[in-house]
């Protein structure tokens, strides 16, 4: 066999070899931003929340859609029974 039929194929994978790394190192990055971001948001929710009394979050799910009129009708009652 002749050596030179094989150089490119060598070249191929030495360049896969460098380039790696790199490629790890960059999903490493992303990953870290991801879960930063991740992290961010729902502390934002937390401290959003924090402050408010639960008819206060139960109107706003209600004003998002979240919940139907039944029940939130239904976890008012409960929540002002509770008082």
């Amino acid at each position: 066999m002749d050596p030179n039929t094989w150089m490119p194929v060598m070249m191929g994978g030495g360049m896969l070899m460098m380039l790696l790394p790199v490629i790890i190192l960059v999903l490493v990055v992303v990953m870290l931003v991801w879960v930063a971001r991740a992290m961010t948001r729902r502390s934002d929710i937390r401290s959003q929340t924090a402050g408010e009394g639960p008819l206060v979050i139960l109107q706003r799910r209600y004003a998002n859609g979240d919940i139907n009129d039944e029940e939130y009708e239904r976890k008012r009652h409960a929540l002002i029974e509770q008082r």
